[in-house]
């Protein structure tokens, strides 16, 4: 059993007339078969103005993130999961432009995947929203999803992480400076030197807590 498919780009189409020879091993003509030609009854997709030149079993957007581009326009990167469609005529009429990367189309031929596409839109743009033909159901999907650029916090927080280790350690030293002196002014006669350095010690704590936390709040 061989199974063969067409991609049709008008609404007239017909099925050509396929010639089928069988042979033996040893190259022994055997039988042959015709089959005739069909014609089609096609229905235009493309009159959905949201369709995405896309017939699949299934789709779907798996992940996708969005950047700035330039004054005007973001750039959208998104990974699509397939089985059985058409994805390299993937198409947003949106987009100023488009494409999916070399690794994608190296899996044209596969029938079930993830492909990586790209494409340019205005900035206008807040959401994106394309519908594809499903093939399991015989209608249209709809798939929808932000356009707004995300901001990557991962390089700010681990910035900021031995910032904060540094503050608790100083801390926690002035405070054991300030113990130290506190006890050193009980044993030498209360010599305002060791309370004073103790107060300065614990002023600097002090003021690590209020106005450091606040600054960076």
């Amino acid at each position: 059993r061989a199974t063969y498919y067409y991609k049709i780009k008008g609404i007239k189409a017909i099925i050509p007339s396929l010639e089928v020879n069988a042979f033996s091993n040893k190259d022994k003509y055997i039988d042959y078969s015709i089959a005739p030609k069909v014609a089609l009854q096609v229905t235009d997709l493309s009159k959905n103005p949201r369709y995405a030149n896309v017939m699949a079993k299934d789709l779907q957007v798996v992940q996708y993130k969005t950047k700035d581009y330039d004054d005007k326009n973001n750039i959208l990167v998104m990974e699509l999961a397939f089985k059985e469609a058409n994805w390299e005529d993937f198409h947003v009429k949106e987009a100023i432009k488009q494409g999916f990367d070399n690794a994608s189309l190296d899996q044209i031929k596969a029938k079930e995947g993830s492909v990586f596409y790209y494409c340019v839109l205005p900035k206008t743009i807040q959401s994106l929203s394309f519908d594809y033909f499903s093939l399991s159901n015989k209608q249209f999907k709809t798939l929808s999803f932000s356009a707004i650029p995300t901001q990557d916090t991962t390089g700010i927080q681990s910035d900021l992480i031995p910032k904060n280790n540094f503050l608790v350690f100083s801390n926690v030293a002035l405070l054991a400076l300030c113990v130290f002196f506190l006890v050193l002014f009980f044993i030498f006669g209360r010599k305002l030197i060791f309370l004073g350095l103790g107060i300065l010690c614990l002023g600097f704590v002090l003021y690590h807590l209020l106005f450091t936390q606040k600054s960076a709040v």
